[in-house]
């Protein structure tokens, strides 16, 4: 199920199949990382609002859980920081009641330094907050935060959210190359995490194209001593395990515009979905992927699937 806000399950590296929740429009964040597998922040904001009527949201959540299929978690995620809905946790509460299933957050952690926040995380079973660097100077430079966020906040939110919250906390820290990953670096981290005192630290990697082409993946070398120092749980798998549930679309450019447009897909994953359209020739799908407004990006010697929605809205209305 791929609608408004609410799409798949989909493969997850740290959820299993997770039925998604985006109560955001795409690209609206307080951050502008470095490393954005979505692109630039285009709507670049501090402001809790409200972006969608909370009761669709709800109603989207609901079908997909009765259409049945695997979902191990509700992730309210976005397509940038889930936070910035004001009604994040009026849904958050809805959805407990609705459904056993447990119910993750995956955050930058920005708004953590609010109490009301903090509250209204209160029946959220795992909360992920980011955290990819141990000072200030650092901090905006990969994160690249709206003017409002400071560095002294998001460690005060983290340590309080730690002595508030009951239930589990995975802080992901995201390591690039010659960045954050010295020795120097990873000590800064360290020494914070162990204030945070996290259930779960994951190292994560640049996985998919980044917002900034010159943003990759340390070396092996350092990855094994960060993992030493930050005493991590997990190094997560560059690529997810598990499919993506095509069965509510009609047709394969339903399948892969709403896939790509808030999971960029390996071209190979992109393939696979068209073979469950039983498309005999499934790259020639791919000839004419200008017209159809979706962009092909090489990155770790693999092709990856974007969907350009300036491009793709211009394929629409000549569709139509």
């Amino acid at each position: 199920m791929f609608t408004k806000c609410v799409y798949g399950p989909v493969p997850s590296r740290r959820l299993g199949q997770s039925l998604g929740v985006s109560p955001i429009p795409t690209k609206t964040c307080n951050y502008n990382c470095i490393y954005c597998q979505l692109g630039k922040t285009t709507n670049f904001t501090n402001e809790r609002q409200r972006f969608f009527k909370p009761q669709d949201i709800l109603n989207e959540i609901s079908i997909a859980i009765q259409q049945g299929g695997k979902i191990d978690y509700i992730t309210f995620v976005g397509e940038g920081e889930p936070t910035l809905s004001k009604d994040l946790g009026f849904l958050i509460n809805k959805t407990s009641k609705m459904t056993d299933l447990p119910i993750a957050v995956i955050t930058n952690g920005s708004q953590l330094s609010s109490k009301t926040m903090r509250e209204e995380m209160r029946k959220v079973d795992v909360i992920i907050p980011t955290f990819d660097a141990g000072n200030s100077k650092l901090f905006r430079y990969i994160n690249r935060p709206h003017k409002l966020i400071v560095f002294s906040k998001l460690t005060t939110g983290l340590k309080k959210l730690r002595k508030e919250f009951n239930n589990e906390i995975w802080i992901e820290v995201m390591l690039l190359k010659d960045i954050n990953d010295s020795i120097e670096d990873l000590e800064e981290i360290k020494e914070y995490l162990e204030k945070f005192d996290p259930d779960k630290v994951h190292i994560s990697l640049p996985s998919r194209p980044p917002a900034e082409s010159w943003v990759s993946i340390p070396k092996s070398e350092s990855l094994a001593i960060s993992q030493l120092i930050l005493q991590s749980t997990q190094i997560l798998p560059l690529n997810e395990v598990g499919s993506f549930d095509t069965s509510v679309f009609k047709t394969p450019d339903e399948a892969i515009f709403a896939i790509t447009r808030r999971h960029p897909l390996q071209y190979s994953q992109a393939i696979e979905i068209l073979l469950q359209f039983n498309i005999d020739n499934p790259e020639e799908y791919f000839e004419d992927l200008g017209a159809r407004g979706i962009e092909v990006l090489d990155y770790r010697e693999k092709k990856f699937i974007y969907l350009n929605e300036t491009d793709h809205f211009r394929f629409r209305l000549n569709k139509n």
